[in-house]
């Protein structure tokens, strides 16, 4: 790897661009494909398929209402492709902006030229054509896009929407140092078994992961984070699904991690700009363009890895090439640090081992309000303006004063099964409660009690 001092970043860098993936990645079957047809002289005939072997859903329909309404009433996950003649698709590319369900537009028209603005209008229109075969290519190209980019969850949640779980979560976050140093060696044995079932299911050895914690002191966290690829792809990942075994499992290396961030945070100056690049799925861009048009605020599910040099993060706005199709976009955050908003963020660039990459790591959960989003005509990217913000935050900490009482009366074991429960993870809490009734730090009763009321 070249050093900073000449500018030469050739090689790719660590991880820079991993925590922001928007996607915990997850293939998508034909059969979670569905294909609507907006014309109004098509027959709903599966012979006349001409794709056969695509998708076996199809719904066809001769108006624009008709179809808006199927759209919203679908409950399931599917990924909707519409396709729509030209009389339709100026007033369907409007309506589509407000169907987060309408992943992409083929417009299928005589006049191609006519409707090559819409492009323009709406980035979920993909394709413009006239022929039945560019009409089929560009649906197998978005299918394969979709089966690697396009995604279930989120590395943002919308705190106008999801503003609950983001309380909730900052809640099980406050318990997690709790939970660790109350047991110290079941903490540092979970966390191993989470490596050991990671490196299983990516087929590789957990060897070294492992010996990196016979010698592990929490003073070395953001070094092991940084050194050791498993470890940030591990906690990440659990942040990302929001999977309440793998946030406990984990809570032994997020709690030294998280600590390590605030004794830095004062080091920083009050104001400064930090970079992160990244090739989107469309469908999260087109997300955060909605986030921006309500002028509301997002905040992270997992650590949040930025630079201070805008040229280490360009190396993650495209893979090869700037991309503005149906394979992505690209962007560039541009994200501006108040010291006012008292947001847990820290330059991490000494005390890790990839020290030019000037790395500036945010804490989970950070919050930022969205300004803007503008398109760069030389460079082809999108830059997204991004502050951070003390929004939810704020919220989040009325609620823990208000319960503090109840967080200081309760035995903190308990107290995380319950709050695992009130997520509507019933499951996930009784599975946690079982695990407890044989230890001798908790009174069986109590245990028994609680698993009671969670099957209640």
């Amino acid at each position: 790897m070249a050093s900073s001092e000449n500018h030469q970043f050739t090689a790719p860098f660590r991880r820079l661009h991993e925590p922001f993936d928007f996607s915990s990645i997850q293939c998508v079957q034909k059969d979670d494909i569905e294909l609507v047809w907006i014309d109004r002289n098509y027959k709903n005939d599966p012979l006349s398929l001409p794709w056969h072997g695509t998708t076996d859903k199809l719904c066809s329909f001769d108006s624009v209402i008709r179809a808006v309404e199927y759209l919203s009433n679908k409950k399931n996950s599917s990924y909707f492709y519409v396709i729509v003649s030209g009389e339709f698709c100026e007033e369907m590319t409007q309506l589509s902006e407000h169907l987060d369900k309408v992943h992409f537009l083929f417009v299928y028209c005589l006049n191609v030229a006519k409707y090559e603005y819409l492009k323009e209008k709406s980035l979920k229109v993909l394709t413009i054509c006239n022929r039945q075969s560019d009409l089929i290519t560009s649906i197998e190209k978005a299918k394969k896009s979709t089966s690697i980019a396009i995604t279930r969850q989120y590395s943002m949640r919308d705190l106008s929407k999801e503003l609950a779980t983001y309380v909730w979560y900052q809640l099980l976050k406050s318990l997690i140092a709790k939970l660790t140093t109350d047991n110290e060696e079941m903490a540092m044995n979970d966390f191993k078994e989470i490596i050991k079932e990671h490196c299983y299911d990516n087929k590789t050895h957990p060897e070294k992961l492992l010996d990196a914690m016979e010698y592990y002191e929490p003073i070395h966290a953001i070094w092991v984070y940084s050194d050791q690829k498993g470890f940030s792809s591990i906690i990440n990942m659990a942040l990302r699904k929001q999977d309440i075994n793998l946030l406990y499992k984990s809570r032994w290396f997020i709690r030294d991690l998280s600590n390590s961030l605030s004794q830095l945070r004062p080091k920083l100056p009050p104001k400064m700009r930090v970079y992160h690049g990244a090739v989107l799925p469309r469908e999260s861009f087109n997300k955060l363009q909605h986030i921006v048009r309500q002028r509301t605020f997002v905040s992270t599910f997992g650590y949040l890895s930025t630079s201070k040099k805008l040229l280490v993060a360009e190396q993650f706005s495209s893979n090869q090439k700037s991309v503005t199709d149906e394979s992505g976009v690209s962007v560039m955050f541009e994200i501006d640090i108040d010291d006012e908003t008292n947001v847990i963020v820290a330059d991490i660039s000494e005390h890790s081992k990839f020290h030019q990459e000037e790395e500036v790591l945010f804490d989970i959960d950070s919050t930022f309000e969205v300004l803007h989003v503008n398109f760069d005509e030389v460079k082809q990217l999108y830059t997204i303006q991004m502050r951070t913000s003390t929004y939810g935050n704020e919220l989040a900490n009325e609620y823990l004063r208000y319960n503090q009482k109840e967080l200081d009366r309760l035995n903190v074991e308990l107290l995380f099964g319950q709050l695992i429960a009130d997520m509507g993870e019933f499951e996930k809490s009784i599975e946690y409660f079982k695990r407890f009734i044989d230890q001798d730090n908790i009174n069986p009763v109590d245990i028994r009690i609680n698993l009671g009321w969670v099957y209640a």
